[in-house]
């Protein structure tokens, strides 16, 4: 369903950007914009394979340190060892996730949220760019159909 608010802005849009579609700074604009999406994607790109090693290197290392715990605690050893060494395993254990955590929100409002806008301002640029590319296929069938009058009325002489 379409937005009643959308094609005002949208057609308001055109309107004041209508002069900008028929010159090179548009298509320069268009080439920045696109080399700004590809930046983008390889630095989304990058930093999800860093939060992705990240996260499962804290997860990991929770449950290994959980697993050493648990193991303290079941042969006794806990008791035996300094306090320094339960404290130590327990704020390991509880913030490793919490790093984990930061680490993935950093991920999402920084470099998932500067995609989205690059990925938002390329499509807004390619519905701008429709109706001048309209403009040239109609050039370009007008063209063709008085190519093809000419080649049919020589043929019928």
């Amino acid at each position: 369903m379409i937005d009643p608010k959308m094609p005002e802005s949208f057609v308001n849009s055109l309107l004041a950007e209508d002069a900008l579609l028929n010159s090179e700074v548009f298509d320069e604009h268009r080439r920045d914009l696109l080399s700004r999406l590809d930046k983008a994607r390889a630095r989304e790109k990058r930093a999800r394979r860093i939060t992705l090693v990240v996260c499962g290197t804290c997860l990991a290392l929770t449950v290994a340190l959980f697993v050493t715990a648990v193991r303290m605690v079941d042969l006794g050893t806990a008791a035996e060892s300094p306090e320094w060494v339960s404290t130590l395993l327990a704020m390991a254990i509880f913030l490793s996730p919490l790093a984990a955590l930061l680490i993935l929100s950093l991920y999402i409002f920084r470099y998932q949220r500067e995609l989205v806008s690059a990925r938002k301002a390329a499509y807004e640029q390619t519905l701008l760019a429709f109706p001048r590319q309209i403009s040239e296929l109609r050039k370009e069938l007008d063209e063709l159909r008085r190519k093809v009058g000419s080649t049919q009325g020589q043929a019928n002489t």
